[in-house]
């Protein structure tokens, strides 16, 4: 049975294969205005014009009825793209933990300075006074937090949430190289 001509679904076949109303119209044979009509409501096309489109409309209802309606697969190129997107993805990823790691251990570095060797020895350097090993503790003092600021918290966090990017594109890439295999085989 025929499905009723509406102008929601002559607007629904137009949109489904990216037609416009004049490819649409020249396909039938009618003018550009004829097929406007139609979509407004104002005017319905003949049965026979619908009898044109009914093959399509089946597709609307029914995707999977068209030809060649699975899902195609990649070819060797996408395959070797994905393949090799995921590798960059892995390595980059493993390259920012060993940068991380570092991050990590000079920001335990930088706070044991702030925290344990300056209130040490600080204090002993203005008891004594030593201006030299005063001048040399403050240095450290700057260093440090220069440092801990390049390397804190903040630091660590931006450096995390590349290196979950990363990891969620290559999940990503595996997943869709998969199912391309899937599809192949």
């Amino acid at each position: 049975m025929a499905t009723p001509a509406t102008p929601q679904l002559l607007q629904a076949l137009r949109a489904r294969y990216g037609l416009s109303q004049a490819q649409l119209a020249e396909y039938l044979s009618v003018s550009r205005a004829q097929v406007s009509m139609a979509e407004q409501g104002r005017r319905t096309l003949s049965a026979a014009l619908w009898a044109r489109l009914q093959p399509l409309v089946a597709v609307l209802e029914n995707p999977a009825a068209a030809t060649g309606a699975q899902p195609e697969g990649i070819d060797a190129a996408g395959r070797e793209a994905l393949q090799r997107r995921l590798r960059e993805c892995t390595q980059e990823a493993a390259e920012l933990r060993q940068e991380l790691g570092q991050l990590r251990a000079r920001a335990v570095q930088y706070q044991a300075v702030l925290r344990e060797l300056l209130p040490l020895l600080l204090p002993l350097t203005e008891a004594a006074g030593a201006d030299p090993a005063r001048a040399w503790l403050l240095a450290r003092q700057s260093e440090a937090a220069a440092e801990l600021h390049r390397s804190g918290a903040a630091a660590q966090m931006l450096l995390e949430l590349r290196i979950e990017a990363l990891d969620y594109e290559a999940a990503q890439a595996a997943l869709r190289l998969a199912r391309a295999t899937n599809l192949m085989g």
